[in-house]
């Protein structure tokens, strides 16, 4: 990966790593003001090849980074450029991530899966009657999320909520309980963004309706009355 001036970073598709000074095995007694990152590798001996950008900040100088070169002079103090322009220096990454992982020194911020709020019963016992299973969906990133709702592991409605705005399992409203037969039945609610799935949600209730009635919305005329 060669250098890359700021006017076209937003072209980057990989994060990439770069490898500290201290890492490279200098200790920071030899050069004044050499902050200590990290702690020095040993077994990567192919990183002291060559000529290359350090995430190393000169603290003395703002806007300051340090270039090991390997063909330097042995001495410490000869083996960086405090230049605070954009050269022709190349990047050496101790590994590329994924564009969308967030990296900073001693930390690899990667992403978190959606999650499922429902604060309701697992076991809802018998019901004769629609209900309603409320539950919204929350994303650290703020990523799009794709809800699954399954009755019995059947697929009744897939779609893309609002984050953190109260949804409603639709499968046993009123309406559409009256589809559903007589006994135990298992609600799920899966949640996933475009990199993971998020711990899904499992609902039991037992339908349990033995009797019904019919009301005529306007009595029938006196001809028809037995």
């Amino acid at each position: 990966m060669h250098d890359t001036k700021p006017s076209e970073m937003q072209s980057i598709q990989k994060r990439v790593f770069l490898v500290s000074m201290k890492e490279l095995g200098f200790s920071g007694f030899s050069i004044s003001y050499l902050p200590v990152e990290g702690t020095a590798l040993a077994g990567y001996s192919y990183l002291r090849s060559g000529k290359f950008w350090t995430r190393t900040r000169w603290t003395r100088y703002v806007g300051t980074t340090f270039v090991f070169d390997s063909k330097a002079s042995s001495h410490a103090e000869e083996k960086y450029s405090s230049s605070n322009y954009w050269t022709d220096e190349e990047f050496k990454p101790m590994f590329t991530l994924p564009s969308s992982i967030t990296v900073s020194d001693g930390e690899v911020l990667a992403n978190f899966p959606p999650a499922i709020n429902y604060s309701g019963d697992i076991d809802l016992g018998e019901k004769d009657e629609g209900f309603a299973i409320n539950y919204s969906v929350s994303d650290y990133e703020g990523d799009s999320v794709t809800v699954t709702e399954r009755l019995n592991g059947i697929v009744q409605r897939i779609y893309t909520p609002d984050l953190d705005t109260m949804q409603t399992f639709q499968s046993v409203s009123q309406e559409n309980f009256l589809t559903i037969l007589n006994g135990n039945h298992m609600l799920t609610i899966e949640a996933k963004d475009d990199k993971d799935d998020a711990i899904p949600i499992n609902i039991m209730f037992n339908k349990a309706v033995h009797n019904a009635s019919i009301s005529l919305q306007e009595p029938l005329p006196a001809l028809f009355i037995p």
